[in-house]
């Protein structure tokens, strides 16, 4: 989950914030000392749900103005597409002006409630080799105008309730936001929402240096090519020290699932049809862990890193199954 420069083709507002794969930090190395180079022959157990925080199951970029390259029609929402068995979407805005209201039913409709992404909102970004993303992000200089226009303007306060949580910023230490910025967005959101759930998502890198605001309610961090994250050494002391961060109870976990197959997966031996155990692998530790509120996969549409990237949709029947069985186990649907 990193800020991207979104496709010329696909959108016409230029600059996207999207949930993502900082795919420059995964080496294939990496994959191979994770697990990714070896056969996963045993079945993978799947013990009873000891959280009852789980609460959420969903995807990224399920409408942030993206068309799948891959398929042969324009199609920008996957809304009906992951009805049935999520109860969140990562929902993109990109300028104040716009109006979501449309999007927001729609969601309503299906019985979905939106990941509202807005740190187009409150930061801009500009090129800085010295960040590890490339790009620095500061506070907009009319933060607080631009967020009372766009609530204004979308009457966010009687349409509250289609939003399950604001997603403040994308891999914040990974992108220079400092803490003090940090702070003064979720702040604003809280000043205006006090009951919604604020979000932000940390690159693996970032999390050392990560600083927590009392006022964002759920944190996590995006580690990709990890076939056993539940027991994964790596990935779990990753997420103690994510843990570590938070600066008051209460703070809980959003999981990001990898939900995707990149060519370089295939390069080390593991198949699309691999990623069904890789799921199941995340549900486990979720459903284990009373810190976990949610999961978030990694990504419903197929093509956005990488003209070979498939998708949570256009993976193999088998794993699209096992993300049915998932997402209806945590959201009853």
């Amino acid at each position: 989950m990193a800020y991207k420069k979104n496709r010329s083709d696909n959108s016409a507002h230029g600059r996207a914030v999207i949930l993502r794969s900082a795919l420059n930090r995964v080496a294939l190395t990496t994959i191979f000392l994770t697990g990714f180079g070896t056969a996963c022959s045993n079945p993978v157990a799947t013990p009873a749900s000891t959280n009852g925080s789980l609460q959420y199951f969903g995807y990224a970029l399920v409408d942030c103005g993206f068309d799948d390259p891959t398929d042969t029609v324009d199609r920008r929402n996957y809304v009906t597409e992951v009805a049935s068995f999520s109860n969140v979407a990562q929902m993109c805005v990109f300028d104040p002006s716009e109006n979501i209201l449309d999007r927001l039913q729609l969601m309503s409709k299906n019985n979905l409630k939106a990941l509202l992404s807005i740190q187009a909102i409150f930061f801009v970004g500009s090129p800085d080799a010295t960040q590890g993303s490339g790009m620095n992000f500061a506070i907009h200089p009319q933060y607080q105008a631009r967020w009372e226009h766009f609530v204004s303007n979308n009457n966010l306060s009687q349409n509250i309730s289609s939003i399950a949580a604001f997603y403040v910023a994308d891999e914040p230490v990974w992108n220079g936001i400092t803490f003090a910025e940090l702070k003064i967005a979720a702040d604003a959101i809280k000043a205006s929402f006090a009951s919604v759930p604020t979000a932000i998502i940390e690159a693996p890198d970032g999390i050392r240096n990560l600083q927590v605001p009392l006022s964002i309610d759920w944190i996590g961090f995006d580690r990709y090519a990890v076939a056993k994250p539940d027991i994964d050494p790596e990935y779990n002391r990753e997420l103690a020290l994510l843990k570590s961060k938070r600066s008051r109870s209460g703070q809980k976990i959003l999981l990001v699932m990898d939900a995707q197959w990149l060519p370089f997966y295939g390069e080390a031996g593991y198949l699309p049809r691999r990623m069904k155990a890789v799921a199941s692998r995340y549900y486990n530790l979720a459903k284990s862990d009373p810190d976990i509120v949610g999961i978030i996969g990694y990504l419903w549409p197929s093509g956005f890193d990488h003209p070979d990237q498939m998708g949570a949709r256009h993976l193999p029947k088998k794993v699209i199954d096992e993300h049915v069985r998932i997402g209806k186990l945590i959201t009853g649907k």
